[in-house]
């Protein structure tokens, strides 16, 4: 579904990039293009729970949590300081978690680095 909903914004981008009158605009939709193509690459990773566990957010380690089958990077969100997030820990697949205190719209601006393959 995420996969799906990027190639989308490719496809709109290409679109208004090849519509584009002003060179300036053709070269924001080519950078918002690239930045997509990026997203979509950081999906194409897969990590299993062993892999998940390394990125636990202890000892400088980067803050990765999974959440309905995507693991998003939860480093650089201040709630998740130290890979901890009132009492759950970075490094795992949380979707339980998540799911019974959390609108699915929280993770909308949170970067996603992969997908959880059990």
């Amino acid at each position: 579904m995420e996969k799906e909903r990027i190639l989308k914004k490719i496809d709109f981008y290409k679109y208004m990039s090849l519509n584009s009158l002003c060179p300036v605009q053709e070269s924001y939709y080519e950078d918002l293009i690239n930045m997509e193509e990026e997203n979509l690459k950081r999906l194409d990773t897969q990590f299993t729970l062993e892999d998940l566990a390394k990125y636990n957010g202890s000892r400088g380690e980067k803050a990765y949590a999974a959440v309905d089958g995507i693991v998003y990077d939860m480093s650089n969100i201040a709630a998740w300081g130290g890979g901890t997030h009132f009492g759950n820990t970075a490094g795992k697949d949380l979707t339980g978690e998540f799911n019974t205190c959390h609108k699915k719209d929280v993770l909308v601006n949170i970067p996603k680095v992969g997908t959880l393959i059990k």
